[in-house]
């Protein structure tokens, strides 16, 4: 029988993943932004200050008054509060999370992401759309499983972000998800259906003798009638806080609208 690892009890984390950005984290991401805002002159060349021309911008961008432009100073403000942190993170990533002093081409994005992913955080650094983000940390199976359906088609990417970006809009991502399926069923199924709408589109083929599901490659399903009602079930949630209900979409309507779009997606590619 082999030998177990002490581990302190303190040490012992769980999988829960850690929201916001704790304390033991900042002096990391202080070094990460110092980094970033050296290597794109935005301050000098001890990094003790930042330029008039970046606080200026950053002030116009955020629409926030900032005291100070040492850099100690300013980044620590941002840094103690979780909002003005995923905002500043989103900048940096997005404008110059490509560019690099990190030796074997690494990015700073890269970067980053080794930072938050060591840490535990709910957030993850993720290259989208060739574009770095902040993005809500999900499983590398489901990522896996989802990769080439956002890559392809972008309404399923636009659900994705909405579903998964640190400020998620579910009731976007049900309408996009939506939207893609129903475009997916028309280009499939139903090429002359001038307004496509998803339950509609599930009856036409249900009492249709002509239209056969082809789902290529697929050794898993022989029934296309449970593909239909997993559509089917989402005819009601689409604008459904805009009909008199007064509720969103959760997360799990949004994903569930996402999963079955990319899944019916992966079956016809």
């Amino acid at each position: 029988m082999g030998k177990q690892k002490v581990i302190p009890e303190r040490y012992r984390f769980n999988d829960v993943p850690v929201n916001g950005f704790p304390k033991y984290m900042r002096d990391s991401l202080m070094s990460w932004s110092k980094r970033v805002l050296r290597y794109e002159k935005f301050c000098d060349k001890y990094c003790s200050y930042l330029t008039e021309n970046f606080m200026g911008d950053y002030q116009v961008v955020t629409r926030t008054v900032y005291d100070s432009n040492n850099v100690n100073v300013f980044l620590g403000r941002i840094f103690s509060n979780t909002d003005e942190t995923i905002i500043f993170l989103q900048i940096m990533l997005n404008n110059f999370g490509a560019d690099s002093t990190i030796p074997a081409g690494k990015s700073f994005g890269d970067g980053l992401e080794r930072i938050l992913a060591m840490s535990g955080s709910a957030y993850a650094a993720e290259l989208i759309d060739d574009k770095w983000a902040l993005v809500e940390r999900t499983p590398k199976i489901v990522k896996d499983a989802s990769s080439d359906a956002i890559s392809s088609n972008a309404l399923l990417a636009e659900a994705w972000g909405c579903c998964y970006g640190v400020r998620p809009d579910y009731d976007a991502t049900v309408r996009k998800s939506i939207d893609a399926l129903e475009t997916l069923m028309k280009e499939k199924y139903l090429p002359e259906d001038e307004k496509p709408q998803i339950g509609k589109q599930v009856k036409s083929i249900k009492e249709s003798s002509r239209i056969e599901m082809d789902f290529r490659g697929c050794d898993t399903l022989d029934d296309p009638k449970v593909v239909l009602e997993l559509i089917k079930n989402l005819t009601g949630y689409r604008g459904e806080h805009t009909g008199g209900t007064g509720e969103h979409a959760t997360k799990d309507i949004a994903e569930y609208a996402l999963h079955t779009a990319i899944w019916f997606w992966s079956l016809h590619s």
